[in-house]
């Protein structure tokens, strides 16, 4: 099983801590004092690609006391409408507890794992690699970067400390003469011709395209190839489904897609809690 850092599941905790409260008002109104043991599944309202395997799992274990998990559906799978995905057993005070928070992660995890296939399946015929971005909700970034990876994405730096990746502000402030001095592959960004051509002298192992249009970005691409074509050039800056092809023809090596954890819409799911049949009652 996929396992997250101390600090995501210190965040999956804290998600279940928000909801609970100072515990189920109505739960402890209405249900019996008696314990009760129960069965739910989560259904798909809508068609997907599942993502939330691992999360599942810790929050079963997290919430008290344990819910124990059945997949039908496993992470990477697609499913359709009103497809079953799992099952959830324990205390019903736990399944009640834990549906808002458990959908709530799962709904977005999948959004990003299903719009990130979409992006795969038109850039993969081109040999055109999708990568996301540091646009990641607060504190969510090793999920949704998880969620990218579990589409069929590749995930560019987890954080600042990963790769050198010199941006708009580091060329006005910093000395990029250093950058020859370099022993590790760094990522320049570029966002004219004017930048491309200063860029190139560096050698760069990627350069990123910020925000050209295609026929732009086309020619620029053309002009690199003749002097290096070892260097991996990469497009960014709306990109969206609706004009990828155009992107997948201008020659580049990837693209990277901040929609695919900044604007993603939740998937739609749902839990139901089974009624236990007449002769178990």
């Amino acid at each position: 099983m996929k396992t997250f850092s101390g600090r995501t599941q210190k965040l999956i905790r804290l998600a279940l801590t928000e909801d609970i409260g100072n515990g189920d008002v109505t739960a402890r109104a209405l249900l019996p004092r008696r314990p009760q043991t129960a069965t739910a599944v989560v259904i798909a309202k809508q068609s997907g690609i599942f993502c939330g395997e691992p999360l599942v799992r810790y929050l079963c274990r997290f919430v008290r006391p344990r819910l124990n998990v059945r997949f039908f559906v496993r992470d990477g799978a697609a499913f359709g409408r009103n497809q079953k995905l799992f099952l959830l057993k324990g205390r019903l005070t736990s399944l009640l507890a834990a549906e808002r928070v458990l959908l709530n992660f799962l709904g977005r995890l999948t959004g990003i794992t299903t719009l990130t296939r979409s992006f795969v399946k038109l850039a993969r015929r081109r040999g055109v690699a999708v990568y996301d971005t540091r646009k990641t909700t607060p504190l969510w970034r090793e999920l949704e970067k998880y969620a990218v990876k579990t589409g069929g994405g590749c995930n560019h730096r987890m954080d600042l400390g990963a790769q050198v990746f010199v941006k708009e502000n580091h060329k006005v402030f910093g000395r990029l003469e250093r950058l020859k001095k370099l022993s590790r592959p760094y990522v320049m960004e570029v966002r004219s011709q004017r930048e491309l051509m200063q860029v190139l002298a560096y050698r760069p192992s990627v350069i990123l395209f910020d925000n050209f249009t295609p026929g732009r970005l086309k020619a620029l691409v053309g002009k690199v190839r003749k002097q290096n074509r070892k260097i991996g050039l990469e497009a960014s800056g709306g990109i969206r489904l609706q004009n990828l092809q155009a992107y997948l023809n201008t020659g580049i090596d990837r693209i990277s897609v901040g929609q695919l954890t900044h604007s993603v819409p939740s998937v739609d799911l749902s839990m139901l809690v089974l009624k236990p049949s007449r002769r178990h009652r």
